[in-house]
Order: C-alpha cells, then sequence, then structure tokens
C-alpha cells in the first residue's frame, strides 16, 4: 500500500501512520471524536485516575527534565476543550532556555484522547500534558503551591439556571483553591460569549481578596480589532495570551464566525503580604494527603449528590 493510500486510510479511521522512513503522525479528525458538550462536575464519578498528592503525579511530559530535577508546571488550560489554546500557549514562549510547560485539563474522555493524538502528531509530547480529570475535584492532587505562572478558563459551561450556579468553574470557593496554586502576581485569564457569566466572573473575581481585576473588556471580531479603544488594543499588543486566547481557541473561531461579542477578564493574584488570611490554612499542603482537603470540599459544596445525579 501507498503512503497516500495509508494516509488516506487513517485519516478516515481517525488514527495514525508510520511511515518506513520515520514516523508521522497524522492529524486527528474531530469527526471521529464527537462527545456531549457539557458534562455535570458535581456527579459522583470514581472514573479518574489522579494522584494521591502533586509529589505523586511523576513525569506527565514526554522526553524532559525540569529546572530543578523535579517536574513542573508554568500554565493550567482548565477545560482544554481540542487543545486550540494549549496548542498556542506552547507556540508563544518558542525560546529554548525559557519553554513553558502546560498542563490541560479536560473531563470528556473522548475529547482528551483527540487532545493526545493532536499533541502527538504536532511533537508538543515534551511541551503539553493532557489529563482527564475534574478539575472541581481534583486539582488539588496535581498542583503545589505557587507553582502556576497563568490559568485559563476559555469559554466554560454557564450553568444559567440559579439552582446550578455551585457547578461553576469560577466561584469564591475555587478562586481560593485558584489563588493556592498560583504564584503572586500570576494571572487568571476567563473569557465567555455570554454577557451573564461575565459579570459573574467579574464579580467574583472582585470580591475576593485574593485577586483584583487587572483587565476586563468586550472584543468585537471587526479587521484586526480596529473598533476596540486605544487601550484595549495596547494590551492585544503587549499581553500574546490575550491575543490566543480570543482567537487560537475552537470556541472563540466559532464566536467569530457568529459575529458575536467576547468578553475578557484577567485577574491578578495579589501576593501573600497584602492578604488579610494565609492561604496555607485554606487548602492543606500539597505534601500532604489531598483527600482530606477533598473530604472538606465534598461536606461544603458537593451537597446534594443524588439531586446532581438525577438533573441530567
Amino acid at each position: 500500500m501507498v503512503v497516500d493510500e495509508v494516509a488516506s486510510y487513517c485519516v478516515d479511521s481517525g488514527n495514525y501512520v508510520e511511515k518506513e522512513e520515520g514516523s508521522m503522525n497524522l492529524y486527528p479528525q474531530k469527526k471521529y471524536f464527537r462527545s456531549r458538550a457539557h458534562c455535570n462536575p458535581l456527579a459522583n464519578n470514581d472514573g479518574f485516575d489522579y494522584p494521591k498528592n502533586p509529589d505523586e503525579r511523576g513525569n506527565i511530559f514526554v522526553n524532559t527534565s525540569s529546572r530543578t530535577g523535579k517536574n513542573y508546571i508554568d500554565y493550567v488550560d482548565v477545560g482544554c476543550g481540542f487543545g486550540g489554546l494549549s496548542i498556542a500557549l506552547a507556540n508563544i514562549d518558542d525560546d529554548d532556555e525559557k519553554k513553558k510547560k502546560i498542563l490541560a485539563l479536560e473531563i470528556r474522555s473522548k475529547v482528551v484522547e483527540f487532545v493526545k493524538r493532536r499533541i502527538n502528531a504536532l511533537n508538543l509530547q515534551d511541551r503539553i500534558a493532557c489529563v482527564r480529570t475534574n478539575a472541581m475535584i481534583h486539582l488539588p492532587h496535581f498542583l503545589h503551591k505557587a507553582e502556576i505562572e497563568k490559568m485559563f478558563f476559555c469559554f466554560p459551561d454557564p450553568h444559567f439556571k440559579a439552582k446550578n450556579f455551585r457547578r461553576r468553574i469560577i466561584s469564591k470557593a475555587l478562586l481560593t483553591e485558584y489563588a493556592f496554586f498560583l504564584k503572586p502576581y500570576g494571572f487568571l485569564y476567563a473569557i465567555t460569549d455570554v454577557s451573564q457569566l461575565h459579570k459573574w466572573h467579574l464579580d467574583t473575581c472582585r470580591n475576593h481578596p485574593s485577586f483584583h481585576i487587572y483587565f476586563h473588556a468586550t472584543f468585537h471580531h471587526d479587521s484586526n480589532y480596529q473598533g476596540q479603544s486605544a487601550e484595549e488594543q495596547q494590551y492585544l499588543q503587549c499581553d500574546p495570551f490575550l491575543l490566543a486566547i480570543i482567537s487560537h481557541t475552537e470556541e472563540a473561531k466559532k464566536v467569530a464566525r457568529a459575529q458575536n461579542p467576547i468578553y475578557c477578564l484577567i485577574a491578578q493574584r495579589l501576593p501573600d503580604d497584602q492578604l488579610p488570611f494565609s492561604p496555607s490554612i485554606v487548602v492543606s499542603s500539597s505534601s500532604g494527603d489531598a483527600n482530606k482537603r477533598n473530604e472538606v470540599v465534598e461536606a461544603d459544596v458537593f451537597f446534594d449528590q443524588e439531586q446532581d445525579n438525577n438533573d441530567d
């Protein structure tokens, strides 16, 4: 079978092909990895594999060594979807001396499989690791205190019903966790095409003592964003991460095609000496058993599991 025929077969089957003279990972086809748009993050699901604590997560990146001799993570893409943002982030910091490591988290198994194959096809296994997990529950099992420079939340499920607000990925309780994982002066990026959810993000971050609103704006997809204010255009020029989240994710491209606005928020993590409390007492030490922390969270936040399961 000639290479073109093999390539055609593998594209149709959603797999890869190995050439005799060298390996070539073909790009996975999204149509073979269809999945539900959303999952209930509060449903009782024991189907996730996760380490007991961050010290036991091992080396989740392929063929890489860290600066300190241990595994490390710089950026976290929460709810990575089909991986567009994670790949864009890997292309931003392309200097060999400062290549950043990106942890992409996704709850849907088929989508995780697609992202892993996409990463392999682009030979980015040493830069991006995609893990299937529930970020609302298991994040403390993966991340150390003050380890992360930036966290990204792109087009999260808005959960319009008031009874489901506790399912939102950005909330007061979860912001406390994110503050624990972020380095001082680290950044949290959140974008959505739902104005009500953007207001929720603004109010939640503004009222949390660990964060202050660094920047927020509404972007319209006209020619090179010429309709934006001078300040907003300056932010786009100075912050490649902002440009990446509003233009390189699959959902952002879909919103652009529909000519709908994108609401963007950047919140900055305040240093510990400016906080009215010590973040170390909010989330248990990363060197300890993360399950102890989950017992508290499940008792406080994830109540009424039976109702959540019945809702779906």
